[in-house]
């Protein structure tokens, strides 16, 4: 908290040393960083390994006593370990393969939120790093200041709207949407009738089917798996909390909006919601069971 704490500190150091010494080691620092930075491969892993917890002072002291291959391995192996849970070097190929999926498949919404965001983290910078020609930089900026969290990709059942006001809000996004398709126009009158109705009129029994009808439409109402990695991807906050549980076409709507403004979406996130990672796009409206195994399936290879 002192102004002039800098000041103090090398004032100290100079006591027992010289300026040069003092300046050397400043360039030294600054060079060592520089370095990090202009190296696309040691800019996303140490920028990781920051978003995870790791101070510079740490990966300094650890890059002091290797030569630049073995500090880039030590990297990955510390990066491994914080989000597969387990020592890079002492897996082979299909011990590799195996561990990675079984910390996929193994992490739930409700459970590791933590574990989930570091892995959908990484899974994005992975993705960056796979195509040596590219030459995009993950904006670890724009990551922290948007407060990117995980959103479900597809709606959850479980989580309808309770309340009066968040099934009127929930219901008018959807309406906004379906009065945009010649086959949603039945929804979207169902939809203006139930939100003409007095609250005290708007019981469970009329909300409940046409909850139900808007799932089915947006082929959302099979059930599989909505808490595990493979329907999760990072979304920002303030999309996140203004569409709360909409479908995934209504998300779609609005993270292409974003892109197409200029702000920042996750190269992964991104890939999700044009579904890129569907091998077959019958509907590049809907989120299917056979989209979540084929992006789940697309996760893993990546981190291997």
């Amino acid at each position: 908290q002192d102004a002039y704490g800098v000041f103090h500190v090398f004032s100290e150091r100079l006591k027992a040393s010289s300026a040069t010494t003092e300046w050397l080691a400043v360039k030294q620092t600054f060079m060592a960083l520089d370095e990090w930075y202009e190296d696309r491969e040691l800019f996303h892993v140490v920028g990781f390994l920051i978003q995870q917890g790791e101070t510079i002072n740490a990966l300094l002291e650890a890059a002091v006593t290797r030569r630049k291959a073995e500090f880039a391995g030590e990297l990955r192996r510390r990066a491994f370990a914080l989000a597969i849970g387990a020592d890079l070097a002492a897996l082979d190929d299909g011990q590799l393969t195996a561990r990675i999926r079984e910390r996929c498949e193994g992490v739930s919404y409700a459970r590791d939120p933590g574990a989930i965001r570091t892995l959908l983290l990484l899974f994005n910078l992975a993705t960056l790093l796979e195509n040596p020609r590219s030459n995009l930089r993950f904006q670890f900026d724009s990551f922290k200041r948007e407060n990117w969290d995980i959103e479900h990709v597809r709606a959850v059942a479980a989580r309808r709207p309770e309340r009066h006001n968040e099934r009127l809000e929930w219901l008018g996004h959807c309406q906004g949407y379906l009065q945009t398709r010649e086959d949603g126009q039945a929804l979207a009158q169902a939809i203006e009738d139930f939100v003409a109705l007095p609250q005290r009129s708007a019981v469970d029994a009329l909300f409940d089917p046409l909850y139900e009808d808007v799932l089915i439409y947006f082929h959302e109402s099979d059930e599989g798996e909505e808490n595990g990695l493979s329907n999760l991807t990072l979304l920002d906050r303030s999309t996140n909390r203004s569409y709360k549980n909409a479908v995934f076409a209504l998300k779609r709507q609005q993270l292409l909006e974003l892109d197409q403004s200029g702000i920042f979406v996750p190269l992964c996130t991104r890939n999700v919601f044009l579904k890129c990672y569907s091998p077959q796009v019958d509907n590049a409206m809907f989120w299917s069971q056979e989209d979540a195994n084929a992006y789940g399936d697309v996760i893993v290879e990546t981190l291997r």
